[in-house]
């Protein structure tokens, strides 16, 4: 309670603004999440995060994909039934992610079933 963070070297400041979240895109991103995700919900992490670049202005520049039965822990899926690993969808957004800045070819802006969900 008595750390006063402001006080600390410009530099300091300078560094965690670059780095501090403001949902302001000027570039593409494709975010990912795991519905069953325990660790860092879709509500307070995803939902929250694309909340944010909507008020930023920034929609038009972000994709979300949640996975209805995807964890945050891949390993997850080998041990419990009917999980499934959240790397196989990286690969295919990080090509949608190419294609979108390479050749301006936008994925689709489609809500997925388990975000409507999660932001309930």
């Amino acid at each position: 309670p008595d750390y006063d963070l402001r006080s600390r070297r410009p530099q300091v400041s300078r560094g965690l603004d670059a780095a501090c979240l403001t949902g302001r895109l000027t570039k593409p991103l494709i975010s990912l999440a795991g519905q069953l995700d325990c660790l860092i919900t879709c509500r307070n992490h995803a939902q929250a995060y694309r909340n944010l670049v909507d008020a930023g202005g920034g929609s038009a520049l972000h994709r979300l994909r949640v996975f209805e039965r995807a964890t945050h822990v891949d390993k997850d899926s080998e041990f419990i039934p009917g999980l499934e690993p959240l790397m196989p969808h990286a690969h295919r957004a990080f090509d949608e992610l190419v294609a979108w800045v390479e050749r301006g070819e936008a994925p689709p802006e489609t809500l997925q079933p388990a975000l409507a969900a999660a932001s309930t």
